[in-house]
């Protein structure tokens, strides 16, 4: 039964790769033309500085505050992170979606894969089959655009996109001017600093789906909670000292997935009723 359900993991988690790397892949995509976007204005900032420091001219804070050169600039960083972040966000959400449906998915086939011995009882006696009740449409639909530790809207985690990349825009051109660094050097740092959307976007990806992927897993073993008692902590590969722990532990169906943490991978099988105890109440 360990051997069937371990296959079940791997398949599952073979799956979840797939919708995380289709998401992934948007996002790297819709920050590249985020980056090719404002490229062009950072180009353009790198060759004034230039041009003034040629010209003898002290480049510093003052310097970029004249003629609207470091507004104009951290104003289109504002817009253009900011649309990065509700792109995101639709990407993220269509994740969701999509892991919350892999979840119940999983959650049945785990549930039939753990009570297979009993089905072949049940046609061996001439009866039905134990049939597994899903979690509506409408409840898997809600776990998207929605995070998965207290229900808050996703949104909320990308609204400050563009606020948090013009701070840090701001930041490094006053230091890098103070300094006195070179052009390319300026151009360099502004380019990374854009780069904190996109570690930020893809940390939030991946804890989110795999958190809908989870719930709806939970919700589908509660639906069932004739057949389901619980479920067992399964630790991904790799996963962190806390979560080797917490491998194998088990739970009952009152206690949602809350160990997990960002960036992580584990999911859990269920615990059933014994055989004879589920032949029981069909007899």
């Amino acid at each position: 039964m360990q051997r069937l359900l371990d296959r079940l993991v791997a398949r599952q988690r073979a799956k979840l790769l797939r919708i995380e790397r289709e998401t992934t892949d948007a996002l790297e995509a819709a920050h590249a033309r985020l980056v090719a976007d404002m490229q062009r204005e950072i180009g353009a900032l790198e060759r004034e500085i230039a041009a003034a420091q040629g010209a003898g001219e002290t480049v510093n804070a003052m310097w970029l505050l004249r003629g609207g050169r470091l507004s104009g600039l951290l104003s289109s960083i504002r817009e253009r992170v900011a649309d990065y972040g509700a792109t995101a966000e639709r990407l993220v959400t269509r994740g969701q979606r999509a892991m919350a449906s892999a979840g119940a998915d999983a959650a049945g086939d785990a549930l039939a894969e753990a009570t297979d011995p009993i089905a072949e009882r049940l046609a061996a006696a001439g009866l039905n089959p134990l049939a597994f009740d899903r979690v509506p449409v409408e409840a898997l639909d809600a776990l998207a655009g929605r995070m998965h530790m207290n229900g808050a809207r996703l949104a909320t985690l990308f609204d400050g996109f563009g606020a948090e990349a013009v701070s840090k825009a701001r930041g490094l051109l006053y230091l890098a001017t103070a300094l006195g660094n070179n052009p390319t050097d300026i151009a360099t740092l502004l380019s990374k600093a854009l780069n904190i959307s996109r570690n930020r976007a893809m940390a939030i990806a991946r804890t989110e789906m795999m958190g809908a992927y989870r719930d709806a897993t939970l919700a589908t073993y509660r639906a069932n909670q004739d057949v389901c008692t619980g479920w067992v902590w399964v630790a991904a590969a790799g996963a962190c000292p806390i979560c080797v722990d917490l491998d194998g532990s088990e739970h009952g169906l009152d206690e949602d997935f809350d160990g997990a943490h960002v960036n992580c991978r584990c999911t859990c099988t269920p615990l059933t009723r014994s055989y004879d105890d589920i032949l029981a109440d069909i007899a």
